[in-house]
């Protein structure tokens, strides 16, 4: 995939994560993907990070991640975002 490709899938992924409910986080991350910012305990792959976004939804139920800014490279990208919502939890 080349630079291009890959923003629009990174782009895509957030306006998902943006709508909530059910996030098919298995087309979006691999297999040993490994949050670096994740917990201790979190798993790898999409499971991992279904999990931790399902805690973070729970405690943010209204959250919002605007992707303020995006460098992309051939197959590597890195994305700053600003994330609201009300902490209920």
């Amino acid at each position: 995939m080349g630079t291009e490709e890959n923003k629009k899938i990174i782009e895509q992924y957030y306006a998902t994560f943006n709508k909530g409910g059910d996030v098919p986080f298995e087309e979006y991350f691999s297999s040993d993907f490994l949050d670096h910012n994740g917990y201790a305990e979190q798993i790898q792959g999409p499971a991992g990070v279904r999990e931790g976004y399902q805690v973070w939804s729970k405690a943010f139920p209204d959250c919002h991640a605007e992707l303020a800014d995006m460098i992309a490279e051939g197959d590597k990208a890195v994305v700053r975002t600003i994330a609201t919502g009300t902490h209920l939890e």
